[in-house]
């Protein structure tokens, strides 16, 4: 007689039924899509340029808010899937809908009315002026205490 809890694994069956759902209903592809984008800011002296990574993301889907100290970005990701095999009567429609939002805080304050966007290949490019641009010349020499 075997000792049945010698091999017994609690998760074993969730495991389990996990994989059998995902096997009926593959869900990844629908999901891998989009994800909260990658943003790097960059300060160019005079301006700002913030560069947001938005994968399968269309123009149409985006939206760009930039205030005097903070950038808001909106996108959302619509997709369909559809499948058929009239011999067999077989037909299946999927549909996926994602967004999301994201406010990036910038470092100093910006003239909101003079920013460009350009948006290529899923990558989003502002450039944004700043109001008060530091000036470039002489370095401040520093005591060292």
């Amino acid at each position: 007689m075997s000792n049945e809890l010698d091999s017994w694994e609690p998760f074993r069956h969730m495991r389990h039924f996990r994989r059998r759902v995902f096997e009926l209903f593959p869900m990844q592809d629908i999901f891998s899509g989009i994800r909260e984008p990658l943003v790097d800011v960059v300060d160019n002296g005079n301006s700002l340029q913030v560069i947001a990574e938005l994968p399968g993301i269309d123009k149409k889907g985006l939206e760009v808010n930039v205030e005097d100290d903070s950038v808001d970005i909106k996108a959302e990701l619509k997709q369909e899937t559809k499948q058929e095999k009239k011999e067999e009567g077989y037909y299946c429609r999927e549909r996926a809908y994602q967004s999301f939002y994201r406010k990036i805080p910038l470092p100093s304050e910006v003239m909101a009315s003079k920013a460009s966007a350009e948006f290529k290949n899923g990558v989003l490019t502002l450039n944004i002026p700043k109001k008060h641009p530091e000036p470039k010349g002489k370095g401040v020499k520093v005591e060292i205490k």
